[in-house]
């Protein structure tokens, strides 16, 4: 910062005062997740904002559901200048069991000062189709 003054002024200095209002980000919202077939082992997920795609990995993901699964891929689709909202998660076994699985991305966005930003979403989405194991007892 420089300050020039003409030759009018007879002060001795001067100060100056600013103030940064840093904006959060905020946390992304995945688009409401449609059904899946039993035995699905790969989802894709809509933002309700822009990602970026190098930033994305296996491990920013979990899920959580009657089956235990494991990320095994995620592959951001469509980026345009590193920047994506729909992003393919792939995970193994598959959902071989019916129920209501949540899906969780934990990402963390770097701004254009290099402040780290913690950011979470969370969704769900219902697994039917699957067929129901039981095991029938009889008294002898």
């Amino acid at each position: 910062m420089s300050f020039i003054s003409d030759a009018s002024v007879s002060c001795t200095g001067w100060e100056a005062s600013w103030q940064t209002i840093i904006n959060t980000p905020d946390n992304p919202i995945f688009d409401p997740i449609t059904a899946q077939a039993c035995n699905t082992n790969s989802i894709t997920l809509t933002l309700d904002q822009d990602i970026v795609c190098g930033s994305l990995n296996a491990s920013n993901f979990s899920i959580f559901g009657p089956s235990s699964q494991t990320i095994t891929a995620v592959t951001p689709i469509a980026c345009a200048n590193n920047n994506t909202n729909t992003i393919q998660v792939d995970f193994s076994p598959g959902t071989n069991q019916n129920g209501n699985y949540q899906i969780q991305l934990d990402a963390t966005f770097t701004d254009d000062c290099n402040n780290l930003w913690p950011l979470s979403a969370f969704g769900s989405f219902t697994v039917d189709g699957c067929p129901i194991s039981a095991e029938i007892l009889g008294d002898d």
